[in-house]
């Protein structure tokens, strides 16, 4: 975010401008031209877009700004529904034998002027500003088009007498262009409001980010007692208390005491790592089940959170994706960057091998695991006993747990002294494990996590725990790859397992361990290739980079976070959903492109044949009401050949 900020900048012309200091989140800025920026909200002196915040708050609701342009929009509708009626029923209908022309004039009048000028006073204000500054926009073009029309038409009502007979219809009365300049008012409201809400929501991925904070923190005072205080209220070396289940606060250091915290919505390490004296903790990864006390190294806006939302805020501001230009844009993508728990695999850790040694079942080893694992808070042990009541063991019970730390837990069950852990744990109890050594290291180098199973002194087996691959993952990525994209994988994962899921997968791209941070500058760096990359990942650590891709593809599995960043969710959290959106992509750009034909065809030989062209050589003249029709059968055609769509062959097996 810092490249933007600047203790100068020039206006519009050119002259130095100097900003005072101001409190955090009091600029605002526009996300078409990052380099304004002001105190307070107001328009882009340049597009004439309304300036957004720099920082999102929480507290936040619907702009002032979406409030007032929808308050806009609905009266402008009202009040011009009933104006299209009157001009265009005249035409269609026959109105016009009801209500006489001149009356219909006048009608259109009151309806439609305080639409153009109160409906329409922010475009007026905003083409005004555009000429003062020499910044010609979109807002120049729409206050001279209704304000042109409204005068013109006010005229025509107010003074029909003035015009030349040929203007004059048969009671005398001059064709108005209410209905135009209203119309014209109302669809641009309707764009502006969709244009807001569309930021509102881009704005829903920070405030997102800002609930995985807590709202407070317990602090222990010199005394040894403890209160709860609110966030803004710590500061750097203050002690903290954090309790099992409870979100830690802020990053620091762990003093005493130790735990299982789950980083995964950092680091997207699918398994709670361990902390002990003298550990690094993350704030707002969640507390497992035991309880430490931690100093605060980092406040405010240091903390990885704050960082994190930062560079959501700024990738928001400079790749605004509307969810239909992700669409559209997929068509041209070339480079699919996944991440991989969550999105490759499953994102939970699961059993995924058993071996057994002579004289043991696996019945025997998971009704064993799975009784002394009953007792322990362990990631692992919640997968152990997954397993176990996936095969419908009865678990019996275990006497003098233990739980070594980082090892293993120990135990007795019917008679016999029980022991589930790493090696270093049958190393200290002196078993015996050389024998299984190669098939540990095989399942190692295919990225699982080993656990031996040691009964009375004597190893029964071992457990491979790994993050499995989704079903569907290998047919996408290998349909991605027949269609010539190239595929990276970024993850924050340790290198072992990303190695392994990536031999499986046929993905030659591995990047791994890798920061939040720089997920969204690897990004960058393959746009700055000239690549058309999309993002696919579901969790916190993935926005930055799902805000900053071309376009951003969460699972719908996946954070919150993720999906607000994203312009595609994947509601079956399965990446076939991307070559589905690849081929609905080339069908509907493919669709436009005919409709942009059908209409062109219509509209050129139908516009010119009404107007007389062709009169002179041949005494052809079609009436207005051929026109009309022409146009109606383009809409009919171009509306056919959209519905085609709906058929459209999404997967192989469809």
């Amino acid at each position: 975010m810092a490249e933007h900020i600047h203790a100068h900048h020039h206006d519009h012309h050119g002259h130095q401008k100097r900003e005072e200091p101001v409190a955090p989140g009091t600029m605002y800025t526009c996300p078409m031209h990052p380099e304004i920026r002001q105190q307070g909200p107001g328009d882009c002196p340049i597009c004439g877009m309304a300036l957004e915040p720099e920082e999102v708050s929480l507290e936040e609701g619907p702009s002032e700004e979406l409030r007032d342009m929808t308050r806009r929009f609905w009266i402008g509708l009202i009040l011009t529904l009933p104006v299209l009626v009157l001009e265009m029923g005249g035409h269609l209908t026959g109105l016009d034998h009801i209500v006489a022309r001149q009356m219909s004039n006048w009608i259109q009048l009151v309806l439609a002027t305080p639409v153009v000028l109160w409906c329409g006073w922010p475009f007026f204000v905003r083409g005004w500003k555009s000429v003062v500054s020499r910044n010609l926009n979109m807002f120049t073009l729409i206050s001279i088009g209704t304000g042109v029309a409204l005068v013109y038409s006010l005229v025509a009502t107010l003074a029909p007498q003035v015009f030349p007979t040929a203007f004059r219809q048969d009671d005398g009365s001059v064709a108005v262009y209410f209905e135009a300049a209203a119309i014209i008012v109302v669809l641009v409201l309707l764009g502006q409001v969709l244009e807001l809400r569309a930021r509102e929501k881009t704005s829903g991925a920070i405030k997102a980010l800002l609930d995985l904070a807590p709202a407070t923190a317990r602090k222990l005072d010199d005394e040894s007692g403890e209160s709860d205080v609110s966030l803004d209220q710590v500061k750097v070396g203050d002690r903290l208390r954090v309790r099992p289940g409870d979100k830690v606060p802020l990053d620091g250091e762990v003093l005493e005491g130790n735990s299982n915290v789950d980083e995964s919505m950092v680091t997207g390490e699918p398994l709670a790592v361990s902390k002990k004296s003298g550990d690094q903790v993350i704030g707002g990864s969640i507390n497992q089940q035991g309880s430490f006390i931690m100093r605060a190294d980092k406040v405010g806006r240091d903390t990885m959170l704050s960082q994190i939302v930062q560079m959501v805020a700024s990738a928001q501001r400079s790749v605004l994706i509307r969810d239909a230009e992700a669409l559209e844009r997929m068509e041209k993508v070339d480079t699919v960057v996944v991440d991989k728990t969550g999105t490759l695999t499953e994102g939970k850790p699961q059993v995924t091998q058993l071996v057994t040694a002579e004289g043991f079942s696996e019945e025997d080893l998971m009704r064993f695991a799975g009784g002394l694992e009953k007792g322990s808070e362990h990631p692992l042990a919640h997968a152990i006993l997954d397993k176990a009541k996936t095969m419908d063991l009865q678990l019996p019970d275990a006497e003098g747990f233990d739980s070594p730390n980082g090892k293993g837990v120990t135990g007795k069950i019917e008679g016999q002294q029980v022991l589930i852990g790493n090696r270093l744990l049958m190393e200290a109890e002196g078993v015996e494990t050389s024998d299984f050594e190669s098939e540990a290291d095989q399942l190692r180098r295919d990225g699982a996590t080993v656990i031996f199973a040691a009964f009375d002194g004597k190893v029964a087996g071992l457990l491979a725990i790994a993050d499995p691959v989704k079903e569907t993952t290998e047919a996408a990525i290998s349909a991605l790859q027949k269609d010539g994209i190239r595929v990276v994988m970024l993850t924050g994962d340790n290198r072992t397992s990303a190695e392994a899921v990536a031999r499986k997968l046929h993905i030659d791209e591995v990047e791994a361990e890798v920061l939040p941070e720089d997920k969204g500058k690897i990004v960058q760096r393959l746009k700055d290739e000239g690549r058309i990359v999309v993002m696919a990942g579901d969790g916190v650590n993935d926005a930055p980079a799902l805000a900053t891709a071309d376009v951003g593809v969460a699972m719908g599995t996946g954070t919150d976070v993720a999906i607000e960043s994203a312009g595609i969710t994947l509601l079956r959290g399965d990446l076939m959903g991307i070559v589905e959106a690849r081929r609905l992509s080339l069908g509907t750009m493919r669709n436009i492109r005919q409709n942009l034909f059908f209409a062109f065809v219509y509209n050129s030989a139908g516009v010119p044949i009404a107007a007389g062209v062709l009169y002179p050589f041949f005494g052809i003249l079609l009436s207005p009401i051929f026109a009309a029709a022409a146009m109606s059968l383009s809409s009919v055609s171009v509306i056919v050949n959209a519905l085609r769509l709906r058929v459209i062959k999404l997967g192989d097996n469809n």
